[in-house]
């Protein structure tokens, strides 16, 4: 596993969770608390479900392809 691919990742992601709680902020400010968070509910919602189901075929297709070393 590459280090600095790794730490690079978190850190874009890091940057990527801030600008969300940026938007959920000023959206809660300007509108209203409700909205903002039934916005953020429902983005949580629409991705979580096809984020488990891809994450699960890849980690099925990782598995059957991969083998240990020395196997046969």
């Amino acid at each position: 596993m590459n280090v600095t691919v790794s730490v690079t990742t978190f850190l874009a992601a890091g940057i990527e969770v801030i600008e969300m709680v940026a938007i959920v902020v000023a959206v809660g400010s300007t509108r209203s608390w409700r909205a903002a968070l039934v916005g953020a509910g429902g983005g949580l919602v629409w991705w979580l479900f096809p984020a488990a189901a891809i994450g699960s075929t890849a980690v099925s297709l990782l598995r059957a392809t991969m083998k240990p070393p020395g196997a046969a």
